[in-house]
């Protein structure tokens, strides 16, 4: 079985498993067989003892028919490494009936390679870890065994099914996989776990989590022989781990052994090759752990290679020992050698030296890392340790493996999942594809999806794992959280938002999400208030200013004033009375059916037929543009009234029919003669921009050059917009009702970029404010 999914692990759960044949079945038989019992009482107590325990767990049930048909083995106990004994049917004939599966396990390289300096670790050992997972009942049958005249069979995956290490690592990959996926670093050896975090805090919470989430699966913790408080000193899989000194050697156990095994050979003349051989592997397995531990292992293996090369080894036949043993085995004596201790992961080498070894390459290009899958760790781990790394990792989402969490702290951003093409997983030379691609989920995780993005997304995993949070599947109120803390240090509204965006894109892109609304939102609408009336910006200029300059001899009597003048006080008071954007007045229509004015003395206007505003959906009818008379708010001789859009509209239309040409459809025309091409808004924006400017001119030579001249970047048309909608605000307009009627989608933009203090120009012109803020009736939508 090649791909295992979750819904079959979650049928094996739920159903029990059932067991994998070859082609046929074990033979069942109606007799069991007899088996030699032990032959002292306390290996019978043993037994005795561990059967009751086993009954007692629900792990055997007994057979009620003894004629029933039946596959027996032979219990026996074997003492564990931790004292006690374990219970082991003894299957071997079965086992041959069996499938045999291919899978991967922890291994020594893999957990020193998942380890960072200063490490925090605790560790988890479950209890009867294969008693988790229940046979099926009709499988059953093929695990009995037979005590005194009582026949049993197991409930419970046995230990010596050759089955049993597989399914139980498949299922507690899915443990991994939901822990794994929450940013945990977890390495779990059968029933042996390891959690890693850069934090003592963080292992702590990291730990409550494994915890609650395997108590909610129904695992059962073995609480003695577990080290939940957090360490940088630890046993692990046979080696001693120091992450401070980040160093690792063989466990004071294995040393033990291994010296007493050597100590108990010397004496001897002659050894059988079994129990050299034992030796040999024992050194085999420490010498990665020792310094030139592979160097100091030779000589023993080169000795016993003439023995062992044969395909018919006798591995009880005796060999003479002589002088080689001794000399041999001496280096493994030295205690203070052997334990020493080697770094945890092997520097960088000073010179690199490349060669092939294999006969197909694997697919690596500049910046462009395509690895097989098993070498992702080694990949991920180089990349950390090259800094800086830039490149384009391509992985699956694969939250069950033991290199995700480092992946998901790693990546610059969110990953991007690649298009699945047909055939284009194959193994080299055969051309064979993969079986089921679309498991994969292939992703492209990018060095930096963008800047902005990727420091966010670090900076947002760095607070999480100084508070013991999951950064890949927070609760909304930690996310909110984050966000305050961010305020609360000086953060921007805008650097909010993008913390937000970040955290937000890169959980979808994992399968993970988080609601953005509610509290979150309810955080950063705050901060904005307060970071809009802490630091308001002023206009960029002084609209009392234009509008005192609208009144004077240049442009009243308005009848009398140049053709020009007339254009740009209607197309100015047109802005500021509409809150429209630029581009919005540009395409009003100067059609004479799309124009008219109402008995209330307002006008309404609209747009040509192909126009599309920046905010309107396709299919969406343009909106009627009403601009009500600014007489209706004044006082009859208010000298404001000069001022009203409504009366410098109607002027502009009398004084440019004469010039309008069938082929100009806009409101506003080309004052040049022989142009009937309609104006660009480019020309609208540098004809306010012109009176505005004039207007500062107007007022220094009428003061003397005392008032300081507009900056050259000031001058905007653009600024009519602020100006209206900031006025609309202060005359205590619902901020709702403001961005409806002047086209806003967010109140995000309008705070960050529209919102003035209109307040602060309020210099001799102050007389039109009241007159304005009246008059600054937003148009409805009809």
């Amino acid at each position: 079985m090649s791909v295992v999914d979750s819904q079959w692990i979650v049928g094996v759960v739920s159903s029990g498993f059932r067991l994998l044949w070859r082609e046929e079945k074990a033979p069942l038989t109606r007799v069991p067989p007899r088996f030699k019992p032990p032959f002292s009482q306390e290996a019978r107590s043993v037994l005795q003892s561990e059967i009751a325990s086993l009954e007692q767990k629900g792990a055997v049930e007994r057979v009620r028919v003894h004629s029933s048909l039946g596959f027996y083995g032979r219990l026996v106990a074997v003492p564990k490494a931790s004292g006690g004994w374990r219970p082991v049917l003894d299957l071997s004939l079965l086992n041959t009936f069996l499938r045999e599966i291919k899978f991967k396990m922890e291994t020594p390289a893999s957990v020193r390679d998942s380890l960072r300096p200063g490490d925090w670790v605790t560790s988890i050992d479950l209890t009867d870890a294969y008693f988790h997972i229940l046979m099926h009942p009709t499988d059953r049958k093929w695990l009995r065994f037979r005590w005194g005249d009582q026949i049993y069979q197991f409930r419970a995956l046995p230990f010596g099914l050759s089955l049993a290490p597989w399914i139980f690592t498949m299922v507690v990959r899915q443990v991994c996989a939901l822990v794994r996926s929450q940013g945990i670093r977890l390495r779990a050896y059968l029933d042996d776990w390891l959690i890693m975090n850069q934090s003592q805090s963080g292992c702590s919470q990291d730990t409550l989590t494994v915890l609650r989430e395997s108590n909610w699966l129904g695992f059962s913790i073995n609480r003695v022989k577990s080290e939940l408080t957090p360490s940088q000193t630890f046993t692990y899989l046979g080696m001693s781990f120091d992450t401070v000194a980040w160093t690792v050697q063989p466990s004071q156990r294995r040393v033990d052994k291994l010296q007493a095994q050597i100590r108990s050979t010397l004496p001897l003349l002659m050894a059988s090759i079994r129990s050299l051989a034992s030796i040999l592997g024992q050194i085999e397995s420490m010498a990665l752990l020792v310094s030139l531990g592979r160097v100091h292992k030779c000589p023993l293996q080169f000795a016993l290679k003439p023995f062992v090369d044969s395909p018919l080894v006798d591995w009880d036949a005796l060999i003479p020992l002589q002088g080689w043993f001794q000399s041999a085995t001496l280096p493994w004596l030295h205690t203070e050698w052997v334990c020493r201790g080697v770094p945890i992961v092997v520097p960088l080498p000073d010179l690199d030296l490349f060669t092939d070894a294999s006969r197909e390459g694997w697919g690596a290009h500049t910046d462009l890392q395509t690895p097989p899958f098993p070498l992702l760790s080694r990949v991920i781990r180089k990349a950390e340790m090259e800094e800086p790394a830039l490149l384009l990792l391509v992985a699956p989402l694969w939250p069950s493996q033991v290199w995700f969490p480092d992946l998901l702290r790693l990546a610059q951003g969110p990953p991007i999942p690649l298009a699945l093409v047909l055939g284009e997983l194959v193994q080299p030379r055969t051309g064979i594809p993969h079986e089921e691609p679309s498991l994969l989920k292939l992703h492209v995780w990018k060095a930096s999806t963008s800047s902005v993005y990727a420091s966010h997304w670090k900076a947002w995993t760095a607070w999480c794992s100084a508070r013991g949070v999951s950064s890949v599947a927070p609760r909304s109120i930690q996310v909110a959280n984050h966000l305050s803390f961010m305020s609360s240090q000086g953060a921007s509204v805008s650097s909010l938002r993008v913390r937000r965006s970040a955290i937000s894109a890169t959980l979808q892109q994992i399968g993970r999400s988080v609601r953005v609304g509610g509290v979150i939102a309810a955080v950063i609408k705050g901060a904005a208030l307060k970071e809009a009336k802490a630091r308001l910006p002023a206009p960029k200029w002084d609209l009392f200013l234009i509008l005192e300059f609208l009144r004077s001899a240049d442009f009243e009597p308005l009848s009398e004033a140049s053709l020009f003048n007339v254009t740009r006080k209607a197309l100015f008071l047109l802005l500021l009375a509409t809150a429209r954007r630029g581009s919005e007045v540009h395409a009003l229509s100067g059609q004479p059916g799309d124009i008219s004015f109402e008995p209330d003395g307002s006008a309404s206007l609209r747009f040509r037929p192909d126009f599309l505003a920046k905010n309107q959906s396709p299919g969406q009818a343009s909106p009627l543009v009403r601009v009500k008379a600014l007489t209706s708010a004044l006082a009859p001789g208010d000298p404001d009234s000069v001022n009203c859009p409504v009366r410098a509209l109607r002027l502009y239309l009398a004084r440019t029919q004469p010039i309008r040409s069938s082929s100009q459809k806009l409101l506003f025309i080309s004052l040049l003669t022989r142009r009937e091409k309609d104006l660009s808004k480019v020309t609208l924006a540098r004809w306010v921009s012109s009176l505005i400017k004039q207007a500062y001119e107007w007022r220094r030579t009428k003061r003397g050059g005392v008032m300081p001249s507009l900056p050259l970047d000031s001058a905007r048309a653009h600024e009519t917009r602020a100006w209206a909608s900031s006025l609309a605000v202060l005359r205590s307009r619902r901020l709702e009702e403001v961005l409806t009627t002047a086209y806003w989608r967010s109140e995000d933009v309008f705070i960050n970029f529209y919102l003035r203090d209109v307040t602060a120009l309020r210099q001799d012109g102050s007389r039109g404010l009241p007159a304005l803020i009246a008059a600054g009736q937003f148009l409805s939508r009809t």
